[in-house]
């Protein structure tokens, strides 16, 4: 069985065209040890599950200030259904997308400029979740 490398996903946002890079919606519960008086072993309580900020990045391209405009605006807050697919090695899809849905912007990074240099500009959206559809 073939390895899956971090190329191998394919990650849109709902309303944006192209794909993206994806960091981040790592799931992290708080947990407490519950010693019973004396006793040498003790019980694990579990809190509920909470997730990270999903952090996405690409090369800025022209046309994406189409609807950056639209994003970058106070109001309303901005939410999107994010679509993680997996592909084999051949670039074809692999069982049923993950789905991170109605995630709000809560950062957009617009690329830094410095005058002669040729590094790729890079977009950031950071969206807050409540985790991946189950």
């Amino acid at each position: 069985m073939p390895k899956t490398t971090q190329g191998q996903y394919r990650v849109t946002v709902q309303g944006i065209p192209g794909t993206w890079n994806k960091s981040g919606g790592q799931m992290e519960r708080s947990h407490e040890n519950d010693f019973d008086g004396g006793s040498q072993v003790y019980d694990i309580l579990m809190g509920l599950p909470t997730y990270s900020n999903l952090t996405l990045t690409r090369t800025k391209k022209t046309e994406d200030e189409a609807w950056l405009r639209q994003w970058r605006k106070r109001s309303p807050v901005r939410r999107a259904n994010i679509t993680v697919q997996e592909l084999d090695e051949n670039g074809d899809r692999v069982g049923k997308p993950q789905s991170w849905p109605d995630c709000p912007l809560v950062g957009l990074n617009e690329p830094d400029s410095e005058g002669g240099s040729s590094s790729a500009a890079t977009l950031t959206l950071v969206f807050g979740t409540t985790g991946p559809a189950v």
